[in-house]
């Protein structure tokens, strides 16, 4: 257990070098990473472990960017359901951040960076895949921490 945390904390701290780890740039001084990431992708760890989760396959590059992009579309319709109005979402484990604005000409814009004060979830690719699926429902996610929300304010 002590090597996936371990694991965890290490990917952690790598997303802060590079703007998303789909990307070989390294990312300005300015990089945004929300409170409640590090707890995120832990708790997706344990519950992955515990086979509360089904795993997924990793994906690097291209590959990776292009599947969590398609997963953040179809993540629209559940924030649509769940009535939020509009929100930041971070990929904890990819360091990635997109806006979801239902009212906006694109419901997911990918690769934003946030300003100002903002709303936003926090949340890791294999929580989301397992949500996508139907595996766990969005509440149920919530309720285990697999989705931390919160109000940020970036000067």
């Amino acid at each position: 257990m002590f090597k996936h945390i371990f694991a965890g904390i290490l990917l952690l701290t790598s997303s802060s070098v590079f703007a998303c780890l789909f990307h070989a740039k390294p990312s300005d001084l300015n990089t945004n990473i929300p409170s409640g990431s590090d707890w995120t992708v832990l708790r997706a760890i344990e519950q992955e472990q515990k086979q509360q989760l089904e795993s997924i396959a990793k994906l690097e590059g291209s590959a990776g960017f292009q599947r969590a992009t398609w997963w953040l579309k179809l993540l629209s319709q559940e924030l649509e359901n769940q009535g939020i109005s509009q929100t930041y979402i971070y990929l904890a484990d990819v360091g990635m951040w997109s806006y979801y604005n239902p009212s906006g000409t694109t419901k997911m814009s990918i690769e934003v960076n946030p300003k100002g004060e903002f709303t936003y979830l926090v949340i890791t690719q294999i929580a989301l895949s397992n949500i996508l699926s139907g595996k766990i429902n969005f509440n149920e996610a919530k309720e285990a921490r697999l989705v931390f929300s919160g109000l940020q304010h970036i000067h």
